[in-house]
Parts: structure tokens; C-alpha cells; sequence
């Protein structure tokens, strides 16, 4: 059932969105709302009519209000959770949501979760696991996936209007800033244009992003600062290990050094950390060991860093192929906790 694309019943943002995307797929063709469904995890049915879905906004619930729900009369129930912002999700909400979907008879029901996290959120992850045994599908879209599928939806299933309504709505993505922006990379003129801070901060800030992302899919480190930056280098860290006053981190960064950039690993002693391993005699041992896979000693012993020189880099333009090089330093960096006996050490404190 089409809606009209003239009436706005919601201000808020965030329902703005949500509205938008259902008059988009309302007034699409068949074709297009099969290719959007199966972006969907796991939905395995083909639409025969439009006409015969229904598009809704907060059909309200005994204990659930989802932002959008899209279903037909017997086949298929999608509730939609959608949020604007990255790290907004409530389990409350979720729950609620699954909870409504338990009454409902179709034979398949989702929890579609659409927000502009880069990549799918760690509390919907961890959510999936809690719930995985629920009979209802937990699947998530990021929003700038929702942009791309949209974007290259092929003219060959469109008419005119699919056309028009198309690029009307990635403008409208577009200016809500609903497509997350991929690092340029990094070019020679990167070190000549350090100075130029911001706009250097601002494309190196996508590659923070990316290399965070990486991070957290591996660690359950807690993130303690988040692209902090000052006139030579800017940063982010996690709090690797934590026990009373003696804390371990783990930092990224970015620094210039004689017009020269560097990406660095470090793993930081804080608080009374070092003092404590010199007494049990494991600091000369972990120190050797982190010696050994190139990492130097500052601070007198307080921090362990390893460079990689973006000069290395310059061989190619291709952003794509120097993030994996990055993310393969970063990924030998964080295996250097288990291959050094960080951790092993660090549980007998």
C-alpha cells in the first residue's frame, strides 16, 4: 500500500528518516522492494504485489512501539528499530520489540535494526547471542548500506518516476548525512599538508574510524579516548587490563616527526604497573620480548611503540589495499599481547 509522499506527520529526526524510507519503498516497484527485502539477513520470500504489502510508522504495541513495521497478510512481519546516531541502541527496546513479534502468526518474523553505525553495533551483536534461540530473525542495515543499495538499484527495473524517486531520495540521504565516507588514503602531499591540521585530521579521522572498527571485532577493550589531537600527533587508546591503581593500554596514533608521518603502536605501563612487575621479576622478561618484535622503549620504561611509516605507502594510490596494510600492522600489534605473554603475566598480578 503506497504511502503519500507529500504528507509529513512526524519533526523529530529520527522519525523523519524512518518515514522517508517507507514513502521511498511504498512508491517503488515490486522488483525494488524484493531487492531491498533480500539485503535483509535470511529472508528467503518473493513479493508477488506491492499492493499487497503494508508500510506503517509506530504501530504501537502493548509493550512495543517500533519506529516502522513492513508485512503482508500472512507471510512475513518486519518491526524496524531505526536510530540516527551511532551507539544508541536500547535493549529495552529491543526486547520489547521481539516480544511483540512473538504475537504476531506470520510464518516469518525480523527485528530490523537500522542505524549509522560503521558496521553492525556491538550491543546488537551481543543482543543476537542473548536472544539467538527467539524465532524471530535479529538482522541489521547500516544506513549507508541502505544508501548504496539504493544507489545502484539498475534503470533496467526502474520506470521514469523509480528514476526520479531514486536520486530524490539518495539526495535526501545525502544531505542527512545517511552515507558514511570511505578514507581517501594517503598521499605524498599528506606530509607536506600536515600543517594544513584540520583538513589532514579530518580525512585521517575516517582511517580512526576504520582501524577502531577492526579493533573492536577482535577486543573487549574499553575505548578511553576517541581522536584526541594537538599540534604534532592526535590519538585514541583502550584500556586493555585494569587491576586497583595498575592499568595496561593499548594506543593508535598518527605523528610528525621532521616532515615525516608515522602510524604507531603503543602498549603503556600506568599507574603502579611497571613498579609491580619489576617486583616479581616479569618486567626484564616482557621488556626482552617486546624488544624482540621491534618495539622501542620510552619513558624509561613506561611505554613500548612500534612505527610504521606511511612513506611506505606512497608505492600505490589504492586507499583499499593501503588500509589492509595498515590493519595487518595493527592486527600483528594487538596478537603481540598473547605472542609476549602480556596477558599471561598480567593474570598473576
Amino acid at each position: 500500500m503506497k504511502r503519500n509522499i507529500f504528507i509529513r506527520q512526524y519533526t523529530n529526526d529520527e522519525n523523519r528518516l524512518t518515514e522517508a524510507l517507507l514513502d521511498y519503498l511504498s512508491n517503488s516497484n515490486t522488483r525494488i522492494l524484493n531487492k531491498f527485502l533480500q539485503c535483509i539477513e535470511r529472508f528467503n520470500f518473493k513479493i508477488k504485489d506491492i499492493k499487497q504489502v503494508k508500510f506503517e510508522m509506530q504501530h504501537r504495541g502493548e509493550e512495543s512501539v517500533p519506529d516502522a513495521s513492513i508485512y503482508d497478510r500472512n507471510n512475513f512481519y518486519i518491526h524496524i528499530e531505526v536510530k540516527r546516531f551511532e551507539h544508541a541502541l536500547k535493549e529495552t527496546q529491543l526486547k520489547g520489540h521481539l516480544n511483540a513479534l512473538s504475537e504476531e502468526p506470520h510464518k516469518r518474523k525480523y527485528l530490523l535494526v537500522v542505524t549509522n553505525d560503521y558496521g553492525e553495533p556491538k550491543e546488537l551483536v551481543i543482543f543476537r547471542e542473548k536472544h539467538k534461540k527467539n524465532s524471530s530473525i535479529i538482522t541489521y542495515l547500516g544506513w549507508s548500506e541502505i544508501y548504496d543499495f539504493v544507489k545502484l538499484i539498475p534503470n533496467t527495473i526502474c520506470d521514469k518516476k523509480d528514476i526520479f524517486l531514486r536520486n530524490q531520495y539518495c539526495e535526501y540521504l545525502e544531505e542527512e548525512k545517511m552515507k558514511i565516507a570511505k578514507w581517501p588514503g594517503f598521499s605524498r602531499q599528506d606530509e607536506m599538508s600536515w600543517f594544513k591540521f584540520m583538513h589532514f585530521y579530518e580525512n585521517q579521522r575516517l582511517l580512526f574510524r576504520d582501524i577502531k572498527k577492526h579493533i573492536e571485532q577482535q577486543r573487549d577493550w574499553r575505548l578511553i579516548n576517541d581522536h584526541t589531537k594537538d599540534n604534532n600527533e592526535f590519538w585514541f587508546g583502550y584500556k586493555a587490563w585494569k587491576t586497583g591503581n595498575s592499568k595496561f593500554f593499548f594506543y593508535i596514533g598518527l605523528r610528525c616527526v621532521k616532515d615525516s608521518i608515522c602510524l604507531y603502536a603503543q602498549w603503556c605501563f600506568a599507574g603502579r604497573l611497571r613498579e609491580k612487575l619489576a617486583k616479581l621479576n616479569k618486567f626484564k622478561e616482557l621488556k626482552e620480548k617486546l624488544t624482540y618484535r621491534g618495539y622501542e622503549e620510552c619513558w624509561h620504561g613506561i611505554i613500548f611503540e612500534k612505527k610504521f611509516l606511511i612513506k611506505d605507502l606512497f608505492a600505490t594510490k589504492d586507499a583499499e589495499f593501503q588500509e589492509q596494510k595498515i590493519l595487518k600492522f595493527v592486527d600483528r600489534c594487538i596478537k603481540d599481547y598473547e605472542r609476549c605473554g602480556i596477558g599471561k603475566t598480567l593474570k598473576q598480578i
